[in-house]
């Protein structure tokens, strides 16, 4: 009733209408919530600027199915309109409809056959549905008819890097960090990419030009001390792991610190890192427990392994992380 007297009081009020948009929404009246959504794009300079609006508006829905009612709708008014396909095919996708994303880039595609953002929405949800070669050569194609989009080719990167293609995403992200060299991003993303690929060598170079650039620091410090501990320099692991302090990786790093003494020989040392941990930290008991564990494992202490998940699950019987461990320190 409030939005109702709002509007009738100001009713070429934007506010207004943005707040009757999502109220509707939330009652589940599509009808009214694109009576509403009409009107908010008659007030934009152009089509283009409207349906941007309209969806900044329609992602702030908690219901995202009714979103993708409301936005459905609108571009099937204005079938000749690509933001209207494109904005529905990335609601869609949020929503989890991936065959209605599918289906509205497509419909971008067919309006504007070199738009990167209908060939990106469509390999999106393409790789929802299990269809990845197709999506990933789609992309390649695009690419390579527009080298220098380089919002393009970090998509094209991070898709081949969710889909496990770690050395053809490196290609990519070396072919970004060549183009803007102290983007603190990329070489970090780049550095993680290397690790991921057990080229240590390279992977400490980007690490340390994180360092030179002031950027991403505490995260430098913490895989610096993993290529050092992959390479066994474990006192050169602890110097970068002490130097961690955010509460992101605090634990972590004190985990992997405490791993490297055990490794170096220091094993009551090490535990009694431990220990101290899981005491400061109850929330994380159970994770830095099982970490203690691994560390006896790599060590070839198979029986301390067993006795302290034994004795843990005394206390936890049905935690099934530890019960798990425990059959692999069994073995």
């Amino acid at each position: 009733r409030a939005v109702n007297r709002w509007l009738q009081l100001k009713p070429t009020d934007i506010e207004a209408r943005q707040v009757a948009t999502t109220t509707s929404l939330y009652q589940g009246d599509i009808d009214s919530a694109v009576m509403h959504l009409e009107w908010l794009l008659g007030q934009a300079k152009d089509h283009r600027q409207g349906f941007q609006l309209i969806a900044a508006l329609l992602e702030r829905v908690p219901d995202k199915q009714t979103a993708v009612a409301a936005m459905e709708e609108m571009s099937s008014r204005y079938p000749d309109v690509i933001e209207g396909h494109i904005y529905l095919a990335r609601l869609a996708h949020e929503a989890k409809q991936y065959q209605l994303a599918v289906s509205a880039a497509t419909q971008a595609k067919q309006l504007d056959a070199n738009s990167s953002d209908a060939y990106i929405s469509l390999a999106r949800a393409q790789i929802e549905l299990g269809d990845t070669e197709q999506a990933l050569q789609s992309l390649d194609h695009l690419l390579q008819q527009e080298p220098d989009n380089a919002e393009l080719r970090l998509t094209y990167a991070r898709m081949l890097m969710t889909v496990n293609r770690y050395e053809s995403s490196l290609a990519q992200f070396e072919i970004l960090i060549k183009q803007s060299p102290d983007n603190a991003d990329l070489v970090y993303s780049a550095a993680l990419l290397y690790m991921q690929v057990n080229s240590y060598t390279a992977a400490e170079k980007s690490l340390k030009k994180l360092l030179k650039l002031g950027k991403h620091e505490q995260e430098a410090w913490y895989y610096l001390g993993r290529v050092a501990e992959k390479r066994k320099q474990y006192k050169q692991a602890n110097k970068w792991y002490a130097r961690v302090d955010n509460a992101a990786l605090y634990i972590d790093a004190q985990m992997a610190a405490a791993r490297v003494q055990g490794k170096s020989g220091q094993v009551e040392e090490a535990q009694e890192r431990y220990r101290a941990l899981r005491e400061g930290n109850p929330v994380h008991a159970t994770t830095i427990l099982l970490s203690e564990s691994e560390m006896l494992r790599e060590i070839k202490d198979d029986v301390g392994a067993y006795e302290l998940l034994n004795e843990a699950l005394a206390s936890n019987p049905d935690d099934l992380d530890l019960r798990y461990s425990r059959a692999l320190a069994a073995e």
